[in-house]
């Protein structure tokens, strides 16, 4: 088990702002990795409410289960607790529709009152990923992420530090001339396209 914190800034990009941030890194699209990221919560969204994130991620190499909570001193801040598996152990329950039960993860839950064995998978979204070279200590990567017809594209800087953080990001579109626009986490913006595609 790998427990992290996550401090994260994001905005939503054009798919022009993408392709010049592709060009000035001499990438090109098909860098990077892809992954597919199945979501999961109660029948009652039980976790949605609470502001709880609950992925399976499939890669080539491996897979994942992540827990996203809430850090209680930053409305920023997230507590990922990761826990890595052999990916076609995890395919096998993608299929069935179930997770693993995962005792550290399980103990997270119990706070809420929550099982994993009553989670269900709500939606599923795959993502083309690829890092971008910058400073030491910073995660910086480009997103194009598919889910229900849509295709969106995101720039992601994770940074030790909230408040130079948020400056070296800020920084950053402003060099490039990149508008900010607030990006909800992944499993929102899938949620939301789910539902209005339903109506």
């Amino acid at each position: 088990m790998n427990e992290q914190l996550e401090i994260e800034f994001k905005t939503l990009l054009s798919k022009e702002h993408y392709d010049r941030l592709i060009q000035e890194y001499q990438l090109t699209p098909a860098d990077g990795i892809t992954q597919t990221n199945i979501y999961f919560d109660t029948k009652k969204n039980e976790l949605k409410d609470l502001h709880i994130g609950l992925r399976m991620r499939l890669l080539d190499s491996h897979g994942e289960i992540t827990l996203k909570t809430p850090h209680p001193d930053s409305d920023v801040a997230l507590i990922e607790t990761t826990v890595t598996m052999e990916p076609d152990e995890l395919k096998q329950m993608a299929a069935a529709g179930r997770l693993p039960r995962i005792p550290s993860i399980q103990t997270k839950l119990d706070r809420w009152q929550l099982s994993l064995e009553d989670m269900q998978p709500i939606g599923e979204l795959t993502t083309r990923r690829i890092e971008l070279p910058f400073q030491e200590g910073y995660s910086l990567v480009l997103d194009k992420s598919s889910y229900y017809g849509k295709t969106d594209y995101e720039l992601e800087m994770e940074t030790p530090e909230e408040t130079t953080g948020k400056t070296n990001f800020f920084a950053y579109l402003k060099d490039r001339e990149i508008p900010y626009r607030p990006a909800d986490n992944k499993i929102v913006r899938m949620f939301k396209r789910k539902q209005d595609i339903r109506q």
